[in-house]
C-alpha cells in the first residue's frame, strides 16, 4: 500500500512537473512573439510619425525642389544609405543634388550623376542639353575611398 502511494505520488509529480515545464516554454514563446509584435508596432508608429511630419512640412509647399529636399533629408529615418540624389529640371537647367550620408569618393558621385542623366535621356528619348547645377552636401567626400558603398 505504501509503495502504491509512493508510485502515485511520483506519477502525479511527474505529470504536474512536465505540465509546468511545457507551460513555461509556451509562455516564453508567447512572450517572445509578443515582444517582436510590439517592436514591429513601434517601428510602424515611428514610420507613420515621420511620414506625417514630412506631409506637414510639404503640405503647402509648391516648390518641387524644396519638396524633394525634405523627402531626401528624411530618408535616413527609414533606412541606412550612402547617398541620396535627385535630378530635377527647373528654369531651363538641370539641378543635381546629392546628400552624402557616408564617406564616398567624388568618382562615385560622378557615376551616380551620369546614371541619373542617362535615365533622364531615356525618359526624354534624347540627351538633355540643359546646363547642370550641382550641389553636394552632407559628409565630406573621401577621394581616397576607392571601394563602392556597402
Amino acid at each position: 500500500m505504501e509503495n502504491l502511494s509512493l508510485i502515485i505520488f511520483l506519477l502525479a509529480t511527474l505529470i504536474f512537473g512536465s505540465t509546468a515545464i511545457l507551460l513555461s516554454f509556451r509562455e516564453e514563446k508567447t512572450r517572445k512573439l509578443l515582444k517582436e509584435h510590439e517592436q514591429s508596432q513601434k517601428q510602424k508608429l515611428y514610420e507613420t510619425e515621420i511620414l506625417r511630419e514630412i506631409q506637414d512640412r510639404i503640405g503647402y509647399e509648391l516648390d518641387v525642389e524644396k519638396i524633394i529636399d525634405v523627402i531626401t533629408g528624411s530618408l535616413r529615418n527609414f533606412f541606412a544609405y550612402s547617398t541620396a540624389s535627385s535630378l530635377l529640371i527647373k528654369d531651363e537647367r538641370l539641378v543635381f543634388k546629392a546628400y552624402v550620408e557616408e564617406k564616398v569618393s567624388r568618382v562615385f558621385i560622378e557615376q551616380v550623376k551620369k546614371a541619373m542623366l542617362a535615365s533622364l535621356s531615356a525618359i526624354l528619348e534624347k540627351p538633355p542639353t540643359l546646363p547642370v547645377d550641382e550641389s553636394i552636401s552632407g559628409v565630406v567626400l573621401d577621394d581616397q575611398n576607392t571601394l563602392p558603398p556597402a
